[in-house]
């Protein structure tokens, strides 16, 4: 983790959390607004700021949350990331529309490359 010398906000991988902002002094939040502004970093804002935003209470906010993980472990996708989840969509996405012979090629090429991960565990 790393802190701004000037404000002692975290920044992490250039994300701003939300949760220092408040601590800033008022010319470190206009600076660090800038920053999101021109998208130099990322503003990872709390769930009370996601509320606030949003016009919505945080009790309305967990109950969704906790729905939509109920579901995703319901679907079996549960200990998956969103990031894992997306790129499986992205990957099944890309196969709509090839023949059987394509979709062969595809899963022979995933094939390979396995055993060649696989292969280099191993060793």
């Amino acid at each position: 983790m790393q802190f701004h010398l000037d404000s002692g906000t975290p920044v992490v991988n250039g994300v701003v959390n939300g949760r220092g902002v408040k601590r800033l002094t008022r010319q470190g939040r206009i600076a660090r607004a800038a920053d999101v502004a021109t998208r130099v970093k990322r503003l990872e804002p709390s769930l009370g700021q996601i509320c606030t935003a949003f016009d919505i209470s945080p009790v309305a906010l967990r109950r969704e949350l906790k729905a939509r993980a109920a579901r995703a472990k319901a679907n079996g996708n549960g200990s998956y990331s969103a990031k894992a989840q997306h790129a499986v969509q992205n990957f099944v996405a890309g196969l709509n529309g090839l023949s059987r012979a394509e979709l062969g090629q595809v899963f022979q090429s995933i094939d390979k490359l396995a055993m060649r991960t696989l292969i280099n565990v191993a060793v």
